[in-house]
């Protein structure tokens, strides 16, 4: 899973019917989550929100998330053009 400039405030325990309660099920069921936004105009809100959850993620035990950032880019084609370039390699790695 990835997302382009697309963070929310969320409160990781309850968000999305709950998908992160369990890091252990998370993990086991999503080989990634990859976070990535630019840093300046809406994308600076969109950045402190996703590392705000990257951070979160973390804390609560799940490993397989990443966040990126777009430095000096807004909420624009090329910032998700390096979030594109970023998260596919990672979309097709082999599970350990």
């Amino acid at each position: 899973m990835a997302s382009f400039s697309g963070v929310r405030d969320v409160e990781p325990k309850t968000a999305y019917e709950g998908v992160f309660a369990d890091p252990a099920a998370f993990d086991q069921k999503a080989s990634l989550l990859y976070l990535h936004s630019g840093t300046v105009g809406l994308g600076a809100m969109i950045h402190e929100r996703a590392s705000k959850l990257h951070s979160a993620l973390l804390q609560s035990g799940i490993e397989n998330v990443v966040f990126r950032d777009a430095e000096g880019l807004a909420h624009e084609w090329q910032t998700w053009r390096q979030a594109m370039l970023g998260s596919a390699p990672r979309l097709f790695q082999q599970a350990n």
